[in-house]
This record gives C-alpha cells, sequence and structure tokens, in this order.
C-alpha cells in the first residue's frame, strides 16, 4: 500500500535499502520509518490471526522451512538477490510455479527431503541464471 503513493515508493523502497539517503533526503524520515514498520507489523499480526485460525491452535514451528521456497518463488519470479529489480506479479508467478512443483512432487510421493533439494536445486539454477544474465548485459 505504501509503495503504491507517488511519495511512497520512493522512499519506503529506500528505507528497506538504505537508510541514509533516505534520512538525509526526506523531510520526515521518522514517521516514514514508523509508518513502514507499523504497517509491517499490523500485515504480521494478520498473518498470525488468519494461521492461528486456520491450525486452530499457535504453532510457532507451523511453517519452519517456509523460506527456502518463497526466496526460489520470487528469484523465479524475477526479483534478483542483489536488489532493485522484480514486481509483485513476477513473484506471483513464481509462487505459482513452486507450488506446482511441489504439488507434482507429493503426488508422485517424492519424499519431502527431496522436495528441499528439489527446491534448493531450483533456486541454485534460478540465482545462476539471474548473475549470467546480468554478466552478459554488462558485457553489452
Amino acid at each position: 500500500m505504501i509503495s503504491n503513493q507517488c511519495c511512497g515508493r520512493k522512499y519506503s523502497n529506500g528505507l528497506i535499502a538504505w537508510v541514509e539517503f533516505v534520512t538525509s533526503s526526506f523531510t520526515w524520515p521518522a514517521c516514514m520509518a514508523a509508518s513502514t514498520f507499523v504497517a509491517s507489523g499490523i500485515f504480521a499480526s494478520l498473518a498470525g490471526i488468519i494461521t492461528t485460525a486456520r491450525l486452530t491452535s499457535g504453532v510457532p514451528t507451523a511453517f519452519a522451512g517456509t523460506e527456502l521456497r518463497v526466496i526460489a518463488a520470487c528469484v523465479i519470479g524475477g526479483c534478483s538477490l542483489s536488489g532493485g529489480e522484480g514486481t509483485v506479479l513476477g513473484a506471483l508467478l513464481g509462487l505459482i510455479f513452486m507450488a506446482l512443483v511441489t504439488n507434482a512432487m507429493t503426488l508422485f510421493g517424492v519424499s519431502i527431503y527431496w522436495e528441499g533439494v528439489v527446491t534448493g536445486t531450483i533456486l541454485v539454477v534460478a540465482v545462476s541464471l539471474d548473475m549470467i544474465s546480468r554478466r552478459r548485459l554488462r558485457t553489452y
């Protein structure tokens, strides 16, 4: 929501990437930082409420290990680990691809441990392709 506003996009992305830039170029850096962190806290609490309602209990390790799949989905969707690139639509498409791969492995009866190996391999291949394409763009 913040990044859709005309002045929010530049400063919320800068706040995440480069705090010194925001504090030197924005007249209300404390207000922007506070509103960004408050929005993050609200969305995190909403996710916790939804998870608790879905599982009917509070389990702190409910989604342990999901980080690798989320990072792989974002990289497949076009986000760069170096930062500064990527779209929400690309991340959603990467998430759909990772969900399809995970669902297919479950349907084929692949062990959960091999699912982690396959996800890691997909992540390594996606990052390698991203780095190769960055080098080619710098060369030309």
